[in-house]
């Protein structure tokens, strides 16, 4: 992984690359540049096809399931407007109307972990 890099010069790039991960069959090679925007896509590929998830991949978006020969098998889109956070302000408002403080999808330990 590049370290971040501090220089008065606007002329540094500065990338950060994770190394590639296997886990399970499955392989990554994220990279990130820490200024400007990138395609912001993600890609799952099997050995079938491959699925190619539209910009910002982590909102709710569309998707294509394409074959190896590069035909479109399926399409979804999304007609959900925003960045699909409403969803949770409206599950964390019924919780705290119901006093309840975790939830069966996602408990609490793991929300603290993740923070």
């Amino acid at each position: 992984m590049s370290l971040p890099l501090r220089s008065r010069s606007r002329r540094v790039r500065v990338t950060a690359a994770v190394p590639v991960v296997l886990l399970a069959a499955a392989l990554a090679a994220p990279v990130s540049p820490s200024r400007g925007a990138g395609a912001n896509t993600a890609q799952i590929v099997g050995t079938e096809a491959r699925i190619e998830i539209d910009r910002v991949w982590y909102t709710p978006t569309s998707f294509r399931v394409v074959s190896p020969d590069g035909d479109v098998l399926e399409e979804f889109t999304t007609e959900i407007e925003g960045r699909g956070m409403q969803f949770q302000a409206e599950a964390a408002e019924r919780f705290v109307a119901a006093g309840v403080t975790s939830s069966d999808v996602l408990p609490i330990d793991e929300t603290v972990a993740i923070m």
